[in-house]
């Protein structure tokens, strides 16, 4: 029996920067997996369209699909979130096994990326001084989700020895970035970047970067992206979301789940006294 089918769900963005992430999302997966039939489908009504993706992979004979979202914390009742889109191919092609793959949740190990993509960003903006942090999700998420969330925010602040504030752009009454920055503003700290618990460009993340920068942010990260890491979460997303389509047991840890943030290997950020 073959493998299921990996369909990555790009979110619902038609900017360019979105549409590149995704492509790139893509070309990654083949290449760590080449022996994995991993199709893209987007939720918005760029090509390839879910419907369009489901329909060549019908014809490809395949007989099992694991959708997973590109999204780092899934939004729940979302229509175009994995466990929607899934319903809706399974409601469609009822001779599909259709599974969506848990979502990212908070993985520590995914702080060496956001610290690269930082550094990479303060590099951009010349700062070498920093006195705070802020963390920007997407969306808080569940409680479990939450409590993942601020116990990176705390391993982060940690590592660096500066004041972090997890800011989420949409839901649950969290503060957003530029809200997130004012208050460390409010606090007398002026030398403030903004890591970036976005995996792909959307226009959410682009309207949290332009108003964090507009509170007074010196540098914002770009998303993690394609990297390493967010690689290796999928699959192991994957990974386990097949085993549920065999009715195995899923009650070992996930392979990424608690992977710490890796302190050796990355380098402190320059700060400036508290």
């Amino acid at each position: 029996m073959s493998a299921p089918t990996l369909l990555l769900l790009a979110p619902g963005d038609s900017r360019p920067a979105t549409l590149r992430s995704a492509d790139e999302f893509l070309c990654a997966m083949r290449s760590e997996r080449p022996d994995l039939d991993i199709r893209l489908a987007h939720a918005s009504n760029c090509l390839p369209s879910v419907a369009q993706t489901v329909n060549r992979i019908v014809r490809s004979g395949a007989e099992e699909v694991i959708v997973v979202g590109l999204d780092m914390l899934d939004q729940q009742g979302r229509v175009d979130n994995a466990a929607s889109v899934a319903h809706r191919i399974s409601d469609q092609h009822p001779h599909l096994k259709v599974i969506a793959a848990r979502d990212f949740g908070p993985e520590p190990a995914l702080l060496n990326v956001v610290d690269a993509k930082l550094r990479s960003a303060l590099a951009r903006a010349q700062v070498t001084e920093l006195d705070g942090l802020v963390l920007a999700a997407p969306t808080a998420g569940d409680a479990r989700a939450q409590a993942k969330l601020s116990r990176c925010a705390r391993q982060w602040g940690h590592h660096h020895r500066l004041p972090v504030v997890v800011s989420c752009a949409e839901g649950n009454g969290g503060v957003n970035a530029a809200s997130a920055v004012r208050s460390l503003r409010s606090e007398g700290r002026r030398h403030i970047a903004v890591g970036s618990w976005f995996l792909t460009a959307d226009a959410l993340w682009q309207s949290e970067r332009d108003s964090a920068l507009a509170a007074g942010a010196v540098a914002v990260a770009s998303p993690l992206g394609a990297a390493e890491e967010s690689v290796r979460v999928i699959l192991s997303r994957y990974a386990f979301a097949a085993m549920d389509l065999l009715d195995a047991s899923t009650d070992e840890a996930s392979p990424t789940a608690d992977d710490d943030f890796t302190e050796s290997r990355p380098r402190h950020l320059s700060v400036v006294s508290a």
